[in-house]
């Protein structure tokens, strides 16, 4: 090759339609003619920069040259350009070489306002762009809650807020303005200006509907603590007051019921004024199970209480008894012996009790020499024990 282009470096690796980019390379001529050379670009098969014109000395490699077109605004992203170099006179380059630059677009949106509760259309509403911190403009919404176009650069970081009489001054959330936005309208929602809402809570019997008297009811807005009030004789609290569009939840509490929740709601003026009903269950009585009357060990004729000792000859016999009365549902009940020393479950058996009936367990243990620390338990399931005799 008679010409080449050498080290080529793109020094606007970006740009914006109408922006000047500047390319840098070298040209190295390896004849042994003196050249005269002329370098332009081109996108495609228009040219969009002017020629420079130059000698290039034989086998020569020249310093960096400076080249600088201004960017058109072509369909295409990056946009490929071709840096070629010709012979004066000549119709087809010596060479070229192939570059890209990034181009930086506009984009344009609209934002449209709506109010926070009601979701209507907000007119009239003040609403100012910044792009990376530097003013775009100021538009205001029209009946359909829009305002015009505003338009940034793309990638851009894009700020604003939205003001309105009788509402709260509401930033937009920052983003990015890539191409998904452009065309786009960016709903923003905006809350009026504090305004209170009043309500009490009416607490009632979830089964009978009689009114509840001396419940506790606490309150929450946006998760903090608003207040706290007792129930009169009409099973009503007094006012509690909350900002209108916070998030209230709540729980009921009153001795002899399960905790009664108050299910989240929004404070809208829908709510003001109103007395809300809650209803609590009575709580369950506890739930009945089967339950030592009585339990001991035998060893060597001595019988053995909780809480006492005895030590166990080799190859002695343990027997371990108990009287177990049924307080629950008929059905299996199971008597076993553990061992906390060893952790483990040494024997069981079962019978069958009807609900409130009694019957006597034995098991007999033949036990190695060691150590042991004996309980006797009893329930449903076996290892899930309702009652025990020591530990």
């Amino acid at each position: 090759m008679s010409v080449e282009i050498v080290d080529l470096e793109v020094l606007t690796p970006s740009a914006r339609p109408g922006d000047t980019v500047t390319v840098r390379f070298k040209l190295r001529n390896n004849t042994g003619y003196t050249l005269n050379v002329i370098v332009n670009a081109w996108w495609r098969s228009d040219k969009v920069g002017e020629d420079m014109s130059g000698t290039l000395n034989p086998y020569s490699t020249t310093d960096w040259l400076y080249y600088e077109f201004t960017m058109p605004d072509k369909p295409e992203d990056p946009t490929r350009f071709s840096l070629n170099v010709y012979g004066v006179g000549e119709v087809y380059p010596y060479t070229y070489r192939v570059f890209e630059v990034d181009k930086i677009g506009r984009i344009k949106f609209k934002i449209k306002v709506r109010d926070y509760d009601t979701g209507s259309v907000v007119s009239g509403a003040e609403v100012t762009i910044y792009a990376d911190g530097t003013l775009v403009g100021t538009k205001y919404t029209n009946s359909y809650g829009e305002t015009d176009w505003f338009e940034v650069e793309e990638n851009a970081w894009v700020t604003g807020e939205v003001s309105k009489s009788g509402y709260i001054t509401t930033e937009i959330g920052g983003f990015t303005a890539t191409y998904t936005y452009d065309g786009d309208t960016i709903t923003v929602y905006i809350r009026k200006e504090e305004v209170y809402v009043r309500f009490k809570i009416k607490v009632r019997d979830k089964d009978s509907g009689e009114p509840i008297e001396n419940a506790m009811v606490v309150i929450y807005a946006d998760g903090s603590l608003a207040g706290a009030k007792y129930t009169n004789s009409n099973g009503e609290t007094d006012w509690f007051t909350v900002k209108e569009g916070v998030w209230v939840t709540g729980v009921v509490e009153k001795s002899g019921y399960e905790e009664g929740t108050i299910s989240g709601f929004y404070a809208t003026t829908s709510y003001d004024g109103e007395t809300i009903t809650v209803y609590i269950k009575r709580e369950s009585p506890p739930y009945p199970y089967p339950e030592f009357v009585s339990g001991y060990i035998v060893c060597g004729g001595k019988i053995v209480y909780e809480d006492g000792s005895v030590e166990i000859s080799e190859g002695e016999t343990v027997i371990a008894k108990a009287r177990i009365k049924n307080k629950g549902s008929a059905g299996n009940v199971f008597f076993w012996v553990y061992d906390y020393n060893s952790g483990r479950r040494l024997k069981y058996t079962s019978k069958y009790l009807d609900h409130g009936e009694e019957k006597d367990f034995e098991l007999s243990l033949d036990l190695d020499a060691g150590d042991y620390r004996f309980s006797l338990q009893t329930g449903y399931e076996l290892d899930n024990y309702t009652d025990t005799i020591g530990s």
